[in-house]
């Protein structure tokens, strides 16, 4: 394999890895907060990451934040 090629795999593969494990379990966290977190500052609501808290799997809530508790990877229906 040419040197190019390999350097060309090679940063392809530097670019998933934080693919890989933002999808992974290990990743859990960040990835069920990521949408609570922008819909919070679109909204312009000031926040800390501390507030943002993710519960263990079995709870049916994803995100809680202060009061309010979100569910984000629910789907939303599809147009027929």
């Amino acid at each position: 394999m040419r040197r190019q090629t390999r350097e060309w795999w090679a940063r392809l593969r530097d670019s998933l890895d934080g693919n890989v494990w933002f999808f992974s379990e290990y990743g859990r966290t960040d990835r069920e907060k990521a949408p609570v977190r922008e819909f919070l500052r679109y909204l312009g609501v000031e926040f800390t990451e501390e507030e943002l808290v993710v519960p263990l799997k079995d709870d049916d809530v994803d995100v809680r934040f202060r009061e309010a508790c979100f569910s984000p990877s629910d789907p939303l229906p599809s147009r027929l």
